[in-house]
Order: C-alpha cells, then structure tokens, then sequence
C-alpha cells in the first residue's frame, strides 16, 4: 500500500512540474512573440528575427492545433521578417516550413506583392490539392489519421495514408 501511495506521489509531483514547465514555455512563447510582432510592426527586422527563432524552437516540439496555429504565425512572421532583410532564400525556407506545418494556410492583410509571389512560389513545390468526393454520404474519411470532409483539401506532396468507414 505504502508502495502504491509513494508511486502515486511521485506521479503526481511529475505531472505537476510538467505543468508548471509547460505553464512557463508558454509564457516565454508568448514573450518572445510579442516582442517580435512589436519589432516587426516597427519595421525592426533585425531584433525580431531573434525572437521568432527562440520562438520557433519552443514551438517545433508542440502538438495540437493551438501549437500548429502559433508556430505558423511565428514563421509567417519570420519569413516576412527575413524577406524585409533582403534573404529570399531564408524567408522562402521559412514559407515552406509553414506550408508543411500547415498545408491550407493563407496570407491575410496587406502583404507586400512581392512576399505573396515568394509564398505562392513555396506553395507549388509543398502543397497540391486533393479533390474529394464521397459515395455514400455519410462515410467517415480520413487523411494520415485526421477526418476530412468531401470537397477540395489542400495536401502537402507525397504518400499519404487515406482510410474511408461506414
């Protein structure tokens, strides 16, 4: 008994300090990307790019859509960043990461034509779309494990596993 309770213990602090670290790398995210939105907004591209490379590595290792959804904006950020420093290549690099973390991503606002055309240009050697159409109806349709709904669905290049149930 004494052994159950001393493994419950010990399971229990683990869980709590994995909280906690957890707790705090997403405090520093959100650090390190307010600074580099606040550096980029000021057209500071230099500073922000520090911040969303400290950014990017805490965000690389997350799962979940939460985590997917800033580390995209984090390498939006960052291409646009490098484009801004004049290293096409590196923002294109950071397009595709992007792309491959998020394959129906889009650019929103009022982006530069130039930055689009470079996103676009990452977009044809990443993603291609997958034109769905499922008979019966109510089948169920996944993609590498995730469910899909019929209709036109942005996938990256390559083997991928699809599934169909009824």
């Amino acid at each position: 008994m004494r052994r159950i309770f001393t493994a419950l213990l010990c399971t229990g602090l683990l869980l709590a300090g994995a909280g906690a670290a957890l707790a705090q790398t997403d405090a520093e995210v959100q650090v390190q990307m307010s600074e580099a939105r606040r550096h980029f907004e000021a057209l500071e591209y230099e500073q922000a790019v520090p911040s969303l490379d400290r950014a990017v590595a805490m965000l690389q290792s997350r799962q979940g859509d939460t985590g997917r959804q800033l580390l995209a904006e984090a390498l939006e950020l960052r291409a646009r960043s490098r484009f801004g420093l004049g290293d096409q290549d590196g923002a294109k690099q950071d397009f595709v990461l992007l792309l491959k973390t998020n394959p129906a991503y889009s650019l929103n606002g009022q982006i530069s034509p130039r930055v689009v055309t470079l996103f676009e240009d990452a977009k044809k050697i990443t993603v291609t779309t997958l034109n769905l159409t499922v008979s019966p109806a109510n089948a169920t349709v996944t993609i590498d494990g995730q469910r899909v709904t019929p209709g036109t669905i942005p996938v990256l290049l390559g083997d991928h596993t699809i599934a169909a149930s009824r």
